[in-house]
């Protein structure tokens, strides 16, 4: 009893410590693996984000523009001109200290609405170069995985033919024993079981490498990493490329070339006129030459 006790406890123990094989990646789980470990991918859509505010830097000159100021001064009368106080409080007629509000709000400017829409296509090249990293981190990816797919496959079709060849190998031993088949059939024989034996471990270690560049790629361990055999992966897995699919190194020249068609129309709207409005309240304590309003 303790003897049957003791082997199960040792079997139960060589079960527990087999280390569970990982789980069989499909081709997205790859892709976005891929993508979350990109570099140049975090790079792109940070740019991305950057032309976002940028945009709303440039529709922000059309929001009014509010100063809280206040002056002191002695001298001639608008001889404080160059310290950039405007308003009431930058008047030739004030006298002693002065304090107030002045408020600008541009009505219209051509430039600044080209500013924007230069800035709206730089955000669409933006988002095409964008996808253009994805398309490139994916692609390389999905060759890795194609190519690890590949190798495990062949590595099991060879250790199928060891086996088939073993059984044929069993029972040409059987034959060369009883003089019924030669021993130099049992030497050929011998020699294609040897062949598939080591076609099958050279495919498992391409299949190695190939996890280990995977990991790379995705930022994880090999040992983590398991690959399906080709068999194993639906078709519909590999259809990445939809019907509506337009190639994103047309869509970003055509987004850049519209930017350069807009900073053309930005910089030629410079010669257009300026419309403003500006507004000014406070107090002063004195008044020269008029009345104080």
């Amino acid at each position: 009893m303790k003897r049957a006790l003791m082997v199960l406890l040792v079997s139960s123990i060589a079960v527990a410590e087999t280390p569970v094989p990982p789980p069989d990646l499909s081709v997205a789980q790859v892709l976005r693996m891929a993508e979350a470990a990109s570099p140049d991918l975090k790079a792109a859509v940070e740019r991305e984000r950057a032309a976002k505010q940028n945009i709303r830097v440039f529709k922000s000159f059309y929001y009014p523009t509010f100063n809280a100021e206040a002056i002191d001064s002695y001298g001639f009368p608008g001889s404080s001109r160059d310290l950039g106080i405007s308003g009431l409080m930058g008047s030739p007629y004030r006298s002693g200290p002065a304090a107030g509000m002045t408020g600008d709000l541009e009505l219209f400017d051509a430039g600044r609405h080209y500013a924007v829409q230069t800035a709206e296509k730089e955000l669409e090249a933006v988002r095409a170069r964008t996808q253009i990293v994805r398309y490139q981190i994916d692609q390389r990816a999905l060759g890795i995985f194609l190519d690890a797919a590949r190798f495990r496959g062949q590595e099991e079709t060879h250790i199928q033919i060891m086996k088939e060849v073993l059984g044929v190998e069993k029972e040409v031993n059987h034959y060369v024993v009883t003089g019924q088949r030669s021993v130099v059939e049992k030497l050929l024989v011998h020699d294609q079981t040897a062949d598939a034996q080591m076609t099958a471990a050279s495919f498992h270690e391409r299949y190695g490498v190939t996890l280990e560049r995977l990991g790379v790629v995705t930022a994880s361990s090999a040992s983590t990493l398991s690959i399906p055999t080709p068999q194993m992966v639906p078709e519909e897995a590999l259809g990445l490329i939809k019907d509506s699919y337009q190639n994103p190194l047309v869509l970003q020249a055509i987004a850049e070339a519209e930017v350069a068609h807009a900073s053309v129309s930005e910089y030629s709207a410079q010669n257009y006129p300026k419309l403003m409005a500006t507004a000014s309240v406070g107090d002063m304590d004195e008044s020269r030459l008029v009345a104080k309003k």
